[in-house]
């Protein structure tokens, strides 16, 4: 059957009509010569052809797609009604419109914040590593991700077997005045490998390496695309040049590709620095350690690329197995015993890091589940 018939029901119903006339014509030709009067030769014909409202409903049934004409009729029908009642169809839009306009804007937030991967190479195979949740910390926290030490960021990059790369970083930021009133960039510290790891490009100079990143380093500086659009009007020149940060002028040497933004999901960083960096911006007046000799100062996210054929599964039991003596290889001698204690129970996990960290995440992600899936009154 042709489906010209479902979108061209009157032609079809008057040519059908017409053939039946034209049938039903034929018939009384044939009675009218064997002699019928034309009143006798049409009832012959009309008691031959049977009930024609029935033949009429039977054909329609045949050229027709039931459920099709059913919701096709209840919709003209719904539009009939909606004609004859104005008050009530606005009101009915304008509540169509409202949960459609808020259901869009959920998905978005929960894209946004949940779904959505890093852009960069092959996300699905990086991990994230973070502590247990009955893993209680104490001493010096700086801004999430602060997870871990500097210290343990050394025993983690010396073992990592199912990991091709791992990375640490921090969120920061930084004063680019170099006088009179504070004008602040968002900075990140990062791990000579972040770049290499997460493969992202630089579209000006270079991005860090593990040899700029070393203990005493003289560090650069690499910019986002966007503050370098915002800042040096995307001069292509700017490598080289310097860049005061906190007060401490600083040759830039790459520039990222702009599909980078950073990998804490909702802030994009300005400007990055490697860690051997951090004693340079440390408080000069203060009698603390920096954050790469303190074992007490929680500062560092990391995260690890699987190898090839490396599951998630294989890397957790990994870093599970092996963290207790990394714990074990960061304790500080000057620690009473019962801290010694509280630090050896910490826990680690490994969880898929193909969406970034958020701290916003955590706080928003159930929420979101629970309404997306209409549980909201089960959560």
């Amino acid at each position: 059957m042709s489906w010209r018939r479902y979108f061209r029901r009157k032609q079809e119903d008057r040519d059908f009509e017409q053939e039946l006339e034209a049938h039903l014509a034929h018939q009384i030709d044939e009675n009218q010569a064997r002699g019928m009067s034309p009143e006798q030769a049409r009832s012959a014909a009309l008691r031959k052809f049977g009930n024609r409202t029935n033949i009429r409903e039977h054909i329609h049934t045949m050229n027709s797609f039931g459920p099709l004409e059913t919701i096709w009729q209840d919709l003209r029908y719904a539009m009939r009604m909606l004609r004859m009642n104005p008050g009530f169809t606005g009101a009915a839009i304008l509540s169509l419109a409202l949960g459609i306009g808020a259901n869009a804007a959920l998905f978005q937030l929960l894209n946004a914040l949940v779904l959505r991967n890093l852009p960069v190479q092959d996300p699905q195979n990086l991990v994230r590593l973070e502590w247990g949740p009955e893993s209680k910390r104490s001493g010096n926290f700086w801004s999430p991700p602060n997870d871990f030490t500097y210290p343990q960021w050394e025993q983690f990059r010396a073992h990592h077997e199912p990991f091709s790369g791992v990375l640490a970083w921090e969120n920061s930021q930084f004063n680019l005045a170099r006088s009179g009133e504070s004008r602040y960039a968002k900075g990140i510290y990062v791990s000579g490998t972040f770049f290499p790891v997460l493969g992202i490009e630089s579209v000006r100079g270079r991005l860090f390496h593990e040899a700029d990143d070393q203990r005493g380093c003289a560090p650069g500086v690499v910019l986002s695309d966007v503050f370098w659009q915002r800042e040096f009007a995307g001069d292509g020149t700017v490598i080289g040049h310097t860049i005061s940060l906190d007060g401490h002028s600083l040759p830039i040497i790459g520039v990222a590709e702009a599909s980078f933004s950073g990998i804490n999901v909702g802030t994009r960083f300005d400007v990055a620095v490697p860690l051997c960096a951090e004693p340079l911006f440390n408080d000069e007046n203060s009698s603390s350690k920096t954050g790469l000799d303190n074992r007490r100062q929680w500062w560092l996210g990391f995260m690890g690329r699987l190898k090839p054929g490396v599951t998630l599964y294989q890397a957790r039991a990994y870093v599970q197995s092996t963290w207790p003596g990394i714990l074990k290889a960061t304790v500080d001698p000057s620690w009473r015993p019962d801290t010694v204690k509280d630090y050896l129970r910490l826990r680690i996990q490994a969880e898929s890091g193909s969406t970034g960290f958020s701290q916003l995440r955590g706080q928003v992600e159930d929420p979101l589940y629970c309404y997306s899936r209409l549980r909201v009154w089960f959560c």
